[in-house]
């Protein structure tokens, strides 16, 4: 956290001194800041630390509530920014909004180094691990570290259905969206008799029989720990089945409103699902080794930017080729889609213990 910190703080000095001297008012000394945001990995890895570290000084049973709590007040805090940065910069005090981000990045990392300590001692296997020879360049490119999300998603099958589940519900959020906006504006709707549609994300071609029953969700820990490990997984299991449904009946009722209220209602409806992000997390946080955690939950988070990207793409792809509007088309199908994704994540079953931690 504290590294990506002082990269961005970097970038914000630098545009600070970009205003303030004529001779670097041009594009390239403008663009060395994006290298620094580059660097600091963008809002991904100072994210994906704090998600980390949440997950390390809170217990398996309340890890949902403290991750959602966390993912709810980031965008709190973007909106805020976001209100506050464009009254300074109506007023043309570009050089303000540079300047209170350098302070918050101070703030920030005095918070870091006086205020939070890491709590979670290391296992034995990661102290051993830390003595270890660390690996030359080439070694740690060879290894597949550097692409440590993608090869630790691919090769755990629980992480692999897990992912599965993102671009789903993302697409699925995109088209309740779309029909409120529809319902909302008032646009013009012509309803026809639908046909069978192969649009859209479809996981008609998955074999439920591949779905590994003996899919493990890992956790560190014992007696106590090994209790509530268990008991966390099944009622994350449990929460993110009754989400999708409730995003699946959502769903539903956009495609059947005929007016306002009905719409607002139906879309109401799809934020009782919300919690589902915080489960996947959890459910991700279990599935691999604390000193993974970090890894998993960057990885997912470029899964679920990726799917936001490609999703406008295809609805509008959808409604330049349909006379219908694109988002009830994909309504009824979509819905389809999150029963799929709630009878694949029934069919996991929690393995608790991890050989190496049971000692």
């Amino acid at each position: 956290m504290a590294a990506g910190t002082v990269l961005r703080a970097i970038g914000d000095v630098w545009l600070f001194l970009c205003l303030r001297s004529s001779a670097l008012t041009t594009s390239n000394a403008v663009l060395l800041t994006a290298l620094f945001n580059g660097l600091a990995g963008g809002s991904y890895v100072v994210l994906t630390a704090q998600l980390a570290f949440l997950t390390d000084t809170s217990s398996p049973t309340r890890r949902t509530f403290v991750l959602g709590l966390a993912l709810s007040v980031m965008p709190m805090g973007s909106i805020a920014s976001t209100i506050l940065s464009a009254a300074v910069t109506s007023l043309e005090l570009y050089g303000a909004v540079f300047s209170i981000a350098m302070v918050v990045h101070l703030m920030y990392l005095a918070y870091l180094h006086y205020v939070l300590r890491e709590l979670r001692k290391p296992s034995r296997l990661e102290a051993n691990a830390l003595e270890e020879k660390p690996p030359s360049v080439k070694e740690w490119i060879l290894s597949g570290a550097l692409f440590t999300p993608i090869v630790m998603i691919v090769s755990n099958p629980t992480l692999r259905w897990l992912s599965m589940m993102i671009p789903c519900l993302v697409f699925a959020r995109k088209v309740a969206e779309l029909e409120v906006t529809n319902q909302l504006s008032e646009m013009p709707i012509r309803r026809q008799s639908t046909n069978d549609s192969q649009d859209g994300p479809n996981l008609g071609d998955v074999e439920l029989d591949n779905v590994p029953r003996d899919a493990g969700l890992d956790a560190a820990g014992s007696g106590q720990s090994r209790f509530d490990n268990k008991v966390a997984v099944r009622q994350e299991l449990l929460l993110c089945r009754l989400c999708f449904f409730v995003q699946a009946t959502s769903l539903v009722l956009l495609s059947l409103s005929r007016n306002k209220t009905f719409s607002s209602v139906a879309f109401a409806i799809t934020a009782l699902g919300s919690p589902v992000d915080a489960s996947l997390f959890t459910l991700t946080t279990l599935a691999v080794a604390p000193g993974q955690i970090g890894s998993a939950i960057i990885g997912f988070r470029v899964i679920e930017n990726m799917a936001g990207a490609l999703c406008g793409s295809l609805l509008s792809a959808i409604s330049k080729v349909t006379s219908e509007r694109p988002s009830f088309v994909v309504c009824w199908p979509t819905a389809g889609v999150c029963v799929l994704c709630a009878i694949v994540i029934a069919r996991l079953r929690p393995r608790m213990l991890r050989e190496d931690d049971r000692h």
